[in-house]
C-alpha cells in the first residue's frame, strides 16, 4: 500500500503544479494556450482520481487480507484445541510404566475390556537380575550374612554356573509345608547366560563366612 500512497502524493503535487501553471496564463492569452493549460489541469486531476482509486483498492485488499488472516488464526486456535483434546483423551487410554524394560507377560489382547485391578502385563527390567531362595531353612539362614558369596546354577542350562553374592536376608520366616524358611536375595556378579528369562528356576549354593 506504500506505493499507492506515494502515487496519490505525486498526483496531488501534479494537480497543484498544473493549477499553478494555469493561473499564470493571462486572461487575454490565446485560446489555444488557455485550452492547453486547462487540459493539463484536467489530466492531473484524472491522474489524482486514478491514484486515489488505486489507494482505495489497496486499502480494501489489505482489509480483506487482515480478515482472512484473523480467520486463519482462529482456525489454527480451533485446531490446536482439537489436538489438545485428542492428546488428553489418548493420555487417559495410555498406560505408562514406572520403569524401563521389556514386556515379559501380557494377559490381554487388543480391544479386550478389563476390570479395574486386573493385572494386564509384567515388565522385566533385564538391566539387573536377582534371585530369591524359597527353601532355605531357618537353621541354615542364621549362618548367612549379607555379602556372602554364592554360586548360581541354572536348571535350564546344566553345567552352567555363575558367581553371586547375598544382598539381603528376609526379616520374617515363612511357614512352608511345616518348615520355616527364610527368603534370601542373591545378585549375580557375572554376566547372565543367554536365554535366561524371569521365573526360571535356579539352584543357589551360599558360602557363609568363617
Amino acid at each position: 500500500m506504500g506505493a499507492a500512497s506515494a502515487a496519490v502524493t505525486q498526483a496531488t503535487a501534479g494537480v497543484a503544479a498544473a493549477t499553478a501553471a494555469r493561473d499564470l496564463v493571462p486572461e487575454d492569452a490565446e485560446n489555444a494556450r488557455i485550452r492547453a493549460a486547462d487540459a493539463e489541469v484536467e489530466i492531473a486531476r484524472a491522474a489524482l482520481s486514478g491514484a486515489r482509486s488505486q489507494l482505495g483498492a489497496a486499502r480494501a485488499a489489505l482489509t480483506v487480507a487482515c480478515r482472512a488472516g484473523d480467520a486463519a488464526a482462529a482456525d489454527v486456535e480451533r485446531a490446536r484445541a482439537v489436538v489438545t483434546g485428542l492428546e488428553a483423551a489418548r493420555a487417559k487410554l495410555t498406560l505408562t510404566a514406572p520403569i524401563d524394560g521389556a514386556v515379559a507377560w501380557l494377559s490381554v489382547v487388543r480391544a479386550e475390556q478389563v476390570l479395574p485391578g486386573v493385572p494386564l502385563l509384567r515388565i522385566a527390567d533385564t538391566s539387573a537380575w536377582q534371585f530369591e531362595t524359597t527353601d532355605l531353612a531357618q537353621d541354615g539362614a542364621v549362618r548367612v550374612r549379607v555379602g556372602n558369596s554364592a554360586r548360581i546354577a541354572f536348571d535350564a542350562l546344566p553345567g552352567v554356573e555363575i558367581a553371586g553374592r547375598v544382598t539381603s536376608i528376609g526379616g520374617l520366616g515363612v511357614d512352608r509345608q511345616g518348615d520355616v524358611v527364610v527368603p534370601v536375595t542373591i545378585e549375580p556378579d557375572e554376566a547372565m547366560p543367554a536365554g535366561i528369562v524371569w521365573n526360571m528356576t535356579v539352584s543357589v549354593t551360599i558360602r557363609p563366612a568363617d
